[in-house]
This record gives structure tokens, sequence and C-alpha cells, in this order.
């Protein structure tokens, strides 16, 4: 009898170890899963001198978990090196969507995205995005120093080189009156 009460108090427990073990497959499939666009791959052509013409032709494309939303059907633009673009429209518009077609996030459905007329396709990611620097619409800050944070977007970045950045994006002031300046934790409000 007793081992039949304690045989009658486990199926709760198998019911959840089965549960468990079917978001534990999902999840390892998710890990096993290999992406399209491999950003250790250090295959690719690594352009000797760049100028930095940027051009999107005839681009097509759909963020591959919303397919029924076109996002580009036939847009194309052309930036000529040393110029400053913008890029303006309402929320939804493709701002962020042309950007991240450029750091190859995403593979394009169909046309080009061009640097100094070679392909994207054709150089080594790693590299193109060394070259892009990206200022988002919303500043991110990680949980740590204002000097960490700004070093994330480039590997080995200097004093010298953070101190530029915040120079030119009007943030130096600002920081040099925080007590710890460039050495003050970062948070969701300083």
């Amino acid at each position: 009898m007793t081992g039949g009460m304690s045989l009658g108090q486990t199926f709760p427990c198998i019911d959840a170890f089965t549960t468990e073990q079917v978001a534990a497959y999902k999840m390892f499939e998710t890990i096993k899963r290999k992406p399209k666009i491999d950003a250790y791959d250090t295959s690719g052509e690594i352009l000797e001198d760049i100028k930095g013409y940027i051009e999107l032709k005839d681009v097509y494309f759909k963020y591959p978990t919303r397919p029924n939303v076109q996002i580009f059907a036939g847009f194309s633009q052309f930036v000529p090196s040393g110029t400053t673009t913008a890029l303006v429209g309402q929320s939804g518009s493709g701002k962020s969507s042309a950007i991240s077609l450029l750091d190859r996030f995403y593979d394009l459905d169909a046309g080009e995205a061009l640097i100094d007329g070679v392909n994207l396709k054709n150089l080594q990611l790693k590299w193109i995005r060394d070259q892009i620097g990206l200022v988002n619409q919303e500043p991110i800050l990680f949980t740590t120093t204002i000097r960490e944070s700004m070093a994330y977007g480039k590997e080995g970045a200097t004093d010298k080189e953070i101190t530029a950045a915040i120079t030119l994006s009007n943030a130096k002031k600002f920081i040099d009156k925080l007590p710890q300046g460039l050495d003050t934790m970062a948070r969701k409000h300083l």
C-alpha cells in the first residue's frame, strides 16, 4: 500500500519532467543551429584601401521572423564617400533595417549591398563590421563603466579614441562633470 501511494505521488513529477524534457530539447536545437551568417567566418576579401562608397541596389528584404511584411521592395540608395547621410522616416519605415543590412546582420532577399563596388557577401564579415560605426536611435549603456561601454564597439580602443568619441558626440562636458568621469558606473539613470 505504501508503495502504491509513493508511486501515485510521482505522477505530477513525471508530467513536469516530460514538459522540461521537451523545453530542453528545443533549447539544445537552438544552440546547435548554424547561423546563415557566421560572425566568426574569417574567409572573404579585405579591401586594402577603403574609400567608403555605399550603395544599395534594387534591394528586397523581409525579416525572417516576419515573412509577410515587406521592408524593402526595390529600394536603392547611393552614398558617396566622405558625405553624411541621414535616413529619415516614420518608425518602422526601414531606417534601422538599412543599417542592419550593411552590417550583415541579415542577408538581402534580392538586390545588392555594395561598399566601393564590392558586394558585402564577398567581404570578410568581422573586417566590414570593424569599418562601420553606428549611432543607434537609442543609446545603449552596459552595466559597467562609461569607459568600458564606450570601448565595447571597438576592440582595443585607447583612451585617446574614447575621448575623441565622447567629444564628437558632445558628451565630454557632461561626463567630465561626473565625480568619476569615464570611470562612473553606467546604469539606466545617471
